[in-house]
Parts: structure tokens; sequence; C-alpha cells
């Protein structure tokens, strides 16, 4: 009998984190709807990372709050070790490491403009969502963002 044939673990292979996150994946539409429709409507307070004082990219951060709220993860904690786990987290959040405690201090700060683009993500998903095929229907929008 023959086994699908495997890779060797210790080769170095060269690989984008934009090859392995499947075109199809709902992350590329959090990327594409905050990169598109959020990127200039909102403006946040800054969230620290208590670690070496920088800020991080608030766009960054919503998308991670939306990508919880779609998957159902609503701990700090938990979203912070998806982004470093879980491969299609650290391609949205193009492979920043998150801290938790800057997280729960971006959430805590900016809770209402949160919400807000919470209820857009669920508008626009609502709103273009195929409900015969249960496809979202982004050609048109997706073939805009994609170079």
């Amino acid at each position: 009998m023959e086994y699908v044939l495997e890779k060797e673990r210790s080769k170095l292979e060269i690989v984008s984190l934009d090859m392995i996150v499947r075109e199809d994946s709902f992350v590329r539409v959090i990327d594409d709807f905050v990169d598109g429709i959020i990127k200039d409507q909102f403006s946040f307070k800054k969230s620290y990372c208590p670690i070496n004082e920088k800020t991080y990219n608030p766009l960054t951060l919503i998308k991670l709050f939306l990508y919880g709220y779609v998957t159902d993860v609503k701990s700090s904690r938990k979203l912070a070790q998806l982004a470093i786990v879980n491969l299609e987290v650290i391609w949205l959040v193009k492979g920043v490491q998150l801290d938790y405690r800057a997280l729960i201090d971006f959430r805590e700060k900016n809770s209402e403009a949160i919400k807000k683009i919470i209820a857009m993500f669920m508008d626009f998903c609502t709103n273009d969502l195929d409900l015969e095929t249960g496809n979202l229907v982004l050609d048109v929008y997706k073939s805009s963002r994609r170079r």
C-alpha cells in the first residue's frame, strides 16, 4: 500500500504565508474589508506594546478582533496565542506577535469603534451573501484589491 508522500521536516522549503492561506479563506475577506472599507473611517486610540513601548497598527488589531468575533474567540489571551500558532491568523496579522495586554488595552480604549466595525462587517456579509450558494459575492471587490 502506498502512502501519501510526506515532506522532510529538516529540509528548508521557501514558502510564503500567502501560498499557505487558501484564496477562498475567510481571513482574506476580513483583510479586504478592513483595508478597503474601514481603513480611513475611524480614528483609534493607540495601544502600546508593554514590552518595547511601540504601538501596534490599529487595523491589525481590528482584523484580529473581527476574526475572533467570527470564530467565537473572545479572550485576548487566546487571540494572542492564535497569532502565534494559527497560520491563517499569522497571515492576517502579518506575522506580528501580539501581547494580550495590548489587546485588552486596545479593546477597552476603542470598544465603541470595535462594536460599530463588527456591526458594519456583519451587515457587509449579510448584504453580500448569496443565500442559494452560501458564498460571499465579492468578485468585483476582491479583484480590485488583488494585485
